[in-house]
Order: structure tokens, then sequence, then C-alpha cells
């Protein structure tokens, strides 16, 4: 029996091969750094074990494995800045997402409110350099820019606030003018 191993995801899995009738095949799947393990599909049969051990038949089976990118680093990708595990669950918390979740999960406009809240926080909040004007380098819509100031920041939070219609009833968009 042939054991053939298909990975969805950052991650690598032991335990592929072949392998004579009974025989035990031990699977073991390995997240790379910021993603973490949610199943292996054999046959249809989802499981969730890690490791995994069955034995070996006379047919050769195919192994999905998924590997996934949870809520919280992604957005802990977003930064530079070591935002705590308390800030970013409190950011997810009110966006809805639950937090350790699939990012696949969690829809566009959560992810992208989250994104802002984020911005805002690292703008308002002294200990993350609120006082400097130069906010340094971002990763923004997959690309690293350098952002010149808070303005910027709160400039693209407000576009995603507004985007979503949080502007009237939520005091989320900050009128840049006004506050230097």
């Amino acid at each position: 029996m042939i054991v053939s191993i298909n990975i969805q995801g950052a991650g690598t899995v032991t335990g592929g091969g072949e392998y004579t009738s009974g025989d035990t095949v031990s699977l073991e799947a390995i997240p790379s750094l910021n993603t973490q393990f949610k199943q292996f599909v054999i046959d249809g049969d989802i499981i969730t074990d890690n490791p995994y051990s069955f034995s070996a038949g006379n047919t050769d089976i195919a192994v999905y494995t998924t590997f996934y990118i949870p809520v919280q680093n992604w957005l802990k990708s977003k930064t530079q800045y070591p935002v705590s595990d308390e800030e970013i669950l409190s950011i997810l918390s009110n966006r809805g997402i639950p937090y350790g979740s699939d990012t696949n999960d969690a829809t566009k406009k959560q992810k992208d409110l989250a994104y802002a809240d984020l911005l805002m926080l690292i703008v308002t909040s002294p200990s993350y350099g609120a006082e400097e004007d130069q906010m340094g380098n971002w990763k923004h819509k997959g690309k690293s820019v350098t952002m010149t100031g808070k303005s910027q920041l709160i400039s693209m939070a407000n576009a995603i606030y507004s985007k979503y219609g949080e502007i009237s009833g939520s005091n989320r968009v900050i009128d840049i003018t006004n506050r230097w």
C-alpha cells in the first residue's frame, strides 16, 4: 500500500511511503512558523488527531493535510510593534473573531476592521511610540511601505472604517486636522 501526502498550507507531514498490509502507518503534521495543524482527511474522514496512526490495508490512500494561519498570528504580522496577546484578543473579540480561529473563517470585513482597530491601537497608545512622528515600516496589502507619521496610519484606518460605514455613531473616524 502507498500512502501519499498532499499538503494545503505551510507545514510538513511525516509518514508517507510504502507499507505492507498490517503495518502501522504513523502520520505526524509539523506546522511551519506561524501556522497550526487543522486536520487530515483520509477517504473523506476528517481526523484532527496529531499524530495519527492506523493499520495499512491493501489499497493505496491519499492523505490530505491542512495547516492554517491563526487569525491572531495574521494580525500580529501586520505590525512590527510587540502588540500583546490581550490587546489582540480584545480587537478580535470586538470584531466577533474567535482567538485561534483560521484566518479563512473570518470575513474580509472582520479582518479589515480588525486591522483598522490595530492601526488605531498603535497610533493612540504611547507605549507603541504614538508620540513619534515616524511610525516605521508597515505591511499594507501585502507590501512593505514606510509610513511617514501618525496621520497616514489614521488615514488608512479611516478609509477602512468609512468603507464599512463606521463613520456615524461609532466615533471611530478621527479628524486628523484637530489632533496635532
